[in-house]
């Protein structure tokens, strides 16, 4: 059962506490790929993971299904890229 426009259901906290953990922990990899060594700027991924879950929790409070959050994206003046066959 999805949730519907302006609530959350426990498996939209989830998955956002999900996406908090991971997107800090690429930000985290992509910074010590390119510095060359293991750094943790441990604000920087805080600010990150806060900015992630918000962001998702959002999205979905304001949204009730992927066809109505595409309809306001394109409504914003966004495009959404279609899947493309493989060449």
């Amino acid at each position: 059962m999805k949730s519907g426009l302006f609530s959350l259901k426990t498996k939209d906290w989830i998955k956002g506490l999900l996406l908090a953990v991971v997107v800090p922990v690429l930000l985290a990899v992509e910074q010590s790929l390119s510095e060359g060594t293991l750094t943790f700027n441990w604000k920087q991924l805080g600010m990150t993971a806060a900015a992630s879950l918000v962001a998702y929790l959002v999205k979905n409070f304001l949204t009730n299904d992927t066809a109505e959050a595409v309809k306001t994206i394109e409504n914003a003046g966004g495009g959404v890229i279609e899947n493309q066959k493989p060449i």
